[in-house]
């Protein structure tokens, strides 16, 4: 069950129905019933929790506005795109500035993958700016990421793997079966 939140107009509704439901009972029980009290304390503790869910939502979908515009206007963002767009597969190995500029790029989004697995960015924010672009960087820098696994020696495949866990949901979202 989806425990709805404010601020959407529809919660609006809700709390203008919970109010007139306990305005109801209090007529129905009388003023000073102990129905009357506990259904007060219950409106109160909903509405509260709606607000706090409210509260958290909003402010989780500014930190991804910021996050969106930081990652608009960022330099090492606009490098490593670069260096990925004119890069072919089969193109001798990146040289070392290259390879710091991809990196770092990868670090925004690997940042941005974390932040969205843990709750702290908006999910559907962040798919509705930037779906197509993250698949389609994934895929660009596919190659980088395995040759940066197997220079650190990284067994495991941590390096960069939340990004990847991202792009590979989106990717396997946006394929229809057929």
């Amino acid at each position: 069950m989806k425990i709805p939140s404010l601020p959407p107009k529809e919660d609006g509704i809700l709390v203008f129905a919970l109010a007139a439901a306990a305005a109801f009972f209090g007529w129905l029980f009388g003023w000073n019933s102990i129905v009357w009290q506990n259904l007060i304390l219950f409106s109160a503790a909903l509405i509260a929790v709606l607000a706090l869910r409210a509260s958290r939502r909003t402010e989780r979908q500014k930190a991804t506005l910021v996050l969106l515009h930081e990652y608009d206007n960022s330099e090492a963002v606009k490098k490593g795109v670069e260096v990925l767009n004119k890069r072919k597969d089969n193109q001798s190995p990146f040289d070392e500035a290259e390879r710091v500029a991809v990196r770092d790029f990868l670090n925004h989004l690997e940042l941005l993958a974390i932040g969205l697995k843990n709750g702290i960015y908006d999910e559907k924010m962040v798919r509705d700016a930037m779906e197509t672009a993250i698949v389609r960087h994934y895929k660009r820098a596919e190659i980088f990421i395995r040759k940066a696994r197997a220079q650190d020696g990284d067994v495991r495949e941590v390096a960069y793997e939340h990004f990847e866990a991202l792009a590979l949901k989106i990717l396997g979202r946006l394929k229809k079966p057929q």
